[in-house]
């Protein structure tokens, strides 16, 4: 057990806590009703205390001066009440940080996952260290794991005394005055910033409130001490007589909203009866329908029999059981919305899923399948459904084949296979054929429009079991590797060479160590030519992911009688780099480029990103590239799991208002209508939290204007062509956060920029239908062939445009790392340097009219090894480090074009000022969330100010939310609070009249 071995020994001379415990006095004491300086406080009127929910959008949170912290000594003690809720989630006590900064900083966090208590922070290193769930399990510093459900946890409902003591590195984690967990981390002191601290709730990471405590907080105190055990009792002993000892309620004020909360769906809405009273014609031929991808009007599009139709779908809650669905089904149908998606699990049972129907090698349990299906077709009679099957495999197989399983790097085996074993292909393939097959025979292939095949962890092709460790040093993924390298390589000699290693051999190949992949011997980027086996491993995962997808779309068509679109999720590297949990170098979900050339794969889909769909936030898409998609012909399905306002559990996604779960929705549509996308709604919190008069309102109004504007044109009118690269990720240390400033980070940025933009993979850059451009952003282009370098130039010369570099473009490539080739890229010549720590960054006034003073309050430049600084004296300056001058960004005028370096992370002002510069057309200032394409904008508030959105030319517009038509103008204003969102279409001049 992962108890106190040695807390409670500090008492065990003591003969009376009283005599002896004598508790230091707290820097930051709040009681009751009494709390210094907390901003945003909400107290429960039948307890007078802390009141810590989702009701509270803004959560409490005070700023302290760094001063009155000791870093080698902190305490902190509260009494908190857990509210009971059905699902586990973070739930903090307090939370000190500043996460929208890169590298993210996190002082401290102490608070809950689920009931167990958790201590932990982020160092210099940019890790997470301390007590903390990892998975299904809690990390105790320094190497311990323990399953979470063998540990300590708190009563929900009652009031426990709870206490964190870190000292000199050395964690004790208390209940009720009793050491329950212990951990020592490597670090003898916090690093305590200048950020603020919030009480009852934390931070996601981009800044958002988040892991609201969700229950009662009060006698909080901090101390700049480490308290002992004895002290610890004390404070229990004399403050807990002001607590009752038996069941806590209190009344949340986000409860006003239960009365829509209807889980049994005993309440028919009006959208369902007038349905119900007039049912629309069948639309579902009788034969099973043809799909295909047709261009129109710019983008591609699904033709059912060669007809575009709304693509818009419901995925209902999966874990519901047969009656849920159809009940979901109908709603939705009502609303308008056909296209119905479900998942299929082989092996795992989850609530009334449909689940356990691959009985055994070529035997199914078709009833179950087909018995979903229908309660599908019973809700919705003209539904048209897309099967998503999971490629998990069943108990049986797992007992079958214990040597195909994944083993980390403990030597821990998973409950899936290896992601490259061949018998695990071959076996869920031949399932996937045999499904389909049967499906396609059936009476119900005529509602079948498409398949899914989710392979890997969470459906996502990510390797299995890649949250336990790094992956995968089982024996049957080392034999796949080395006859990979025998592909590549042929001979010892080539490898050895390859590998800077002569004992090496083809034969005797290993995975990489764990040290070895979690090295980085050129600050953030490994050493190119040093590491090529670390490399080699993980361009190997990339290949065995991507031909396993290969693999699976093809068991589907092999299953098929007439064309169906199929697809699967993949496609978002960009978004987790620099993910320190979902390390990407052990994830194998680098190959978005082989995946797009596959012309048997039709479409791709991802979930909204998770940490910007609050109302005021981005609500982007994690696949970043959809030009690249839409340039290789792949649809594009927008996974909406939006938790509303009646979502079960915590989350610190979930809309805390009817209004802020409407603005939500309405932009998950603008994107789809602005970028040319599909979207589905996903009730994964519970087919109820869309069970509402407003929310299938809001549905039916969006379905009807799919329909409508189905016709309408959703090409691309931005001047600005963004480039991520995935194959520089490869030569990056994934457990480097400060990567995100330059991927994940950017692209929140871009939405913000006020003008359009087309995202491409750089594998694109020489596709002979790639667009012209005026300027061309490389958020990333790190590592650069001498092939892929004359590419790049040759298009920006074709459209004489201007190349935006960031940070370390052409600093890697085949011969190593070294700045002349970011000279050889850039045109511009560049000295290496290391920045320590976070500089200010002084903007000048250039020749050419380069507007300096509006980016003043810019970005710091982020702590960064190496870093660059520009050295050429034919460059123009265009910024400047604080106390050292060094150039880190500027301008040069070269025979293909202008080109741009900046070292300081994409931000909307520097983007929009150097949209100013190329006269490239800004429709919006106010760094409010923006999309627009040839019919449609979409601004989204991050503020209460007037809006204001100029059109290049005057257009008559329509408002698509409230339905009025406006005549023609090149200026449209308007109010728009914080968190709504604002959709209008641009008419041509013969619908522009009111």
């Amino acid at each position: 057990m992962p108890f106190c071995r040695t807390c409670s020994a500090a008492v065990v001379l003591l003969t009376s806590l009283s005599l002896f415990a004598q508790p230091a006095t707290p820097f930051y004491h709040l009681s009751g009703r009494s709390a210094p300086s907390l901003r945003h406080a909400l107290f429960a009127p039948d307890h007078d205390v802390l009141l810590c929910t989702a009701a509270n959008p803004h959560g409490s949170s005070v700023d302290l001066p760094p001063a009155l912290f000791n870093p080698h000594e902190l305490s902190i003690c509260a009494w908190v009440v857990l509210k009971a809720q059905k699902q586990h989630d973070y739930r903090q006590v307090v939370f000190k940080s500043r996460r929208n900064d890169s590298p993210q900083r996190v002082d401290f966090k102490f608070g809950f996952w689920g009931a167990v208590p958790e201590f932990a922070y982020i160092h210099e290193d940019g890790k997470w260290h301390g007590i903390m769930r990892n998975g299904n399990d809690l990390a105790i510093a320094p190497n311990r794991r323990v399953p979470l459900a063998d540990c300590p946890r708190l009563r929900e409902d009652h009031w426990e005394h709870v206490a964190a003591v870190f000292n000199h590195g050395h964690i004790a984690l208390y209940i009720n005055g009793e050491c329950r967990l212990e951990g020592r981390t490597p670090h003898d002191a916090l690093l305590i910033q200048d950020t603020l601290m919030r009480i009852g709730c934390g931070e996601a990471s981009g800044g958002a409130n988040a892991f609201v405590l969700n229950g009662l907080l009060d006698d909080l105190r901090l101390y700049p001490q480490a308290l002992d055990s004895a002290q610890i009792k004390q404070l229990v002993a004399d403050s807990k007589g002001k607590y009752s000892a038996g069941k806590i309620r209190f009344q949340d004020p986000s409860e006003q909203f239960k009365a829509e909360f209807d889980p049994t769906f005993a309440r028919k809405l009006a959208i369902v009866k007038a349905y119900e009273a007039n049912p629309p014609p069948p639309s579902v031929s009788a034969q099973s329908p043809s799909m295909s991808i047709v261009r129109q009007h710019g983008v591609p599009m699904a033709a059912r029999d060669g007809v575009v139709e709304s693509m818009m779908c419901l995925m209902p809650q999966c874990s519901t059981d047969n009656h849920g669905v159809t009940m979901a089904c109908r709603d939705f149908a009502a609303a308008g919305v056909d296209t119905v998606s479900d998942i299929f699990f082989p092996w795992m049972k989850w609530g009334d899923n449909c689940s356990g129907w691959w009985l055994a090698p070529g035997e199914y349990d078709f009833a179950r399948i087909e018995d979903r299906l229908r309660a599908m077709t019973a809700g919705n009679p003209n539904a048209r459904i897309i099967v998503r099957i999971k490629m998990n495999v069943p108990n049986w197989w797992l007992e079958r084949y214990p040597e195909e399983l994944s083993v980390n790097e403990r030597g821990a085996r998973s409950q899936q296979p290896a992601m490259s074993s061949e018998r695990w292909l071959n076996d869920a393939c031949g399932m996937l054929t045999d499904v389909v097959r049967h499906l396609e025979q059936s009476p119900l292939a005529k509602h079948i429009i498409g398949y899914l095949p989710a392979g890997g962890g969470t459906s996502e092709w990510f390797w299995w079991n890649y949250e336990k460790g790094l992956q995968d040093y089982s024996p049957a993924n080392t034999a796949v590797f080395r006859r990979w390298l025998m592909g590549k390589y042929g001979t010892d000699d080539a490898l050895q060479r390859a590998w800077r290693n002569p004992a090496v051999t083809l034969a005797n190949a290993t995975v990489p160590s764990p040290d070895l992949r979690n090295a980085s011997e050129d600050g953030v980027f490994r050493d190119v030519r040093a590491t090529q086996a670390v490399t080699d491993y993980r361009l190997f995962m990339s290949d065995v992911t991507s031909a396993a997808i290969g693999r699976a779309v093809r068991a589907v068509r092999a299953g098929l009688t007439t064309r169906k679109l199929v697809g699967t999720f993949y496609g978002y590297a960009h978004y987790l780099a620099g993910n320190t949990w979902q390390r990407l170098d052990n994830l194998g979900f680098q190959n978005l480029h082989k995946v797009l050339a596959d012309p048997e794969l039709d479409f791709l889909c991802a979930p909204t990103a998770y940490d910007r769909r609050r109302g005021g936030q981005e609500g982007d898409f994690i696949v970043a590239p959809t030009a690249s998609l839409q340039l290789h012909n792949k649809l594009y399905w927008d996974e909406a799991d939006i938790r509303t306002h009646l979502a079960d559990g915590n989350e610190s996604h979930k809309a805390t208002s009817p209004d802020e779960t409407a603005a939500i929705l309405w932009r998950s549509f603008g994107h789809s209508l602005t970028k040319g996308t599909y979207l589905w709604w996903f009730l994964l919190s519970g087919n109820a939290s869309f069970h509402t008069e407003r929310i299938m309102n809001d549905v039916s109004a969006m379905a009807r204007l799919d329909r409508e504007l189905i016709d309408q044109p959703r090409r691309s009118v931005a001047d600005i062509a963004v480039f991520s690269d995935e194959l520089s990720l490869h030569y990056l240390n994934s457990t480097q956060p400060r990567l995100r400033n330059y991927s994940r980070d950017a692209f929140t940025e871009l939405a913000r920029l006020g003008a359009p933009s087309d995202c491409y993979l750089l594998d694109d850059i020489a596709h002979p239908a790639l667009p012209r451009y005026k300027l061309y952003i490389f958020l990333n282009a790190f590592y650069i062939t001498p092939e892929r370098r004359q590419a790049i130039h040759d298009r920006l010369a074709r459209d004489g445009a201007t190349a935006l570099w960031f940070y370390a473009p052409g600093y890697l490539s085949p011969t190593g790392n070294d700045c002349q080739t970011m000279a050889e890229l850039t045109g511009i010549s560049f000295t290496r340097q290391e920045l320590g720590q976070d500089a200010s960054v002084d903007w000048l006034d250039a020749a050419g009219g380069w507007p300096g003073d509006p980016l003043r309050q810019l970005k710091r430049c982020p702590a960064l090894t190496p870093a660059f600084a520009v050295n050429d004296a034919a460059a123009t300056p265009l910024a400047r480090l604080a106390g050292t001058g060094a150039v880190v960004a500027a301008s040069k005028e070269l025979p293909w074009g202008r080109s741009v370096y900046c070292l300081v992370p994409p931000s909307a002002e520097f983007l929009r000022a150097l949209c100013d510069l190329l006269a490239i057309h800004v429709y919006s200032r106010s760094n409010d969330v923006f999309q627009a394409n040839a019919r449609f904008v979409m601004l989204h508030s991050r503020d209460d100010a007037p809006k204001s959105i100029t059109l290049p030319k005057p257009r008559g517009w329509r408002n698509l939310i409230d339905g009025t038509v406006h005549p023609p103008t090149a200026s449209i204003s308007f109010p728009l609070p914080h968190g709504q969102t604002a959709l209008f279409e641009l008419l041509p001049p013969e619908d522009a009249q009111p």
